[in-house]
């Protein structure tokens, strides 16, 4: 799951003029303070580190406060925002001490709230689009409990020596 980290790319907001910059593959130049541009979490790090940009994008407490409020009313997954959950681990990880707490208790409320809609709809076949609303993390671990179920009833439902 830690592979999909790699793969977030992340909005920054540039604090100062930047002349050129390379990164991927990618060459930009004559980036002026302000600029907003996508980049990959590791050059969103790196930017950050020289006070070069800011991410402006992240998920924090009060985001998560509103998916849990959403979360709760609706008896389908919410759809949450591309890249949620590495972005949240991004956000604890840059926490203090005391706002990580909090962010991790309310993550883990909209956490349990998913996986007590996503285990039941794993014994059936759900709406197409009740499974675009699951991360792709969501969508793996969904995708493993089905085929984990589908080989539990072979297995229980197996009847040797039938003839």
């Amino acid at each position: 799951m830690r592979l999909l980290d790699e793969l977030v790319t992340l909005r920054v907001r540039f604090t100062t003029d930047v002349q050129r910059i390379a990164f991927g593959g990618r060459r930009l130049e004559g980036i002026r303070a302000g600029s907003v541009l996508e980049v990959p979490a590791w050059v969103a790090d790196v930017l950050g580190e020289a006070r070069l940009a800011e991410v402006v994008d992240e998920v924090g407490l009060q985001q998560l406060y509103q998916l849990l409020v959403r979360e709760r009313r609706g008896a389908e997954p919410v759809q949450l925002p591309e890249g949620f959950y590495p972005k949240v681990r991004r956000a604890l990880s840059r926490a203090q001490r005391e706002e990580a707490q909090r962010i991790e208790n309310v993550l883990r409320d909209v956490v349990n709230l998913r996986l007590s809609k996503l285990i039941p709809a794993a014994l059936k076949s759900p709406d197409p689009e009740w499974i675009r609303n699951l991360t792709p993390e969501e969508r793996l671990l969904f995708e493993d409990l089905k085929a984990r179920i589908r080989e539990f009833y072979s297995s229980v439902l197996e009847v040797r020596g039938r003839g």
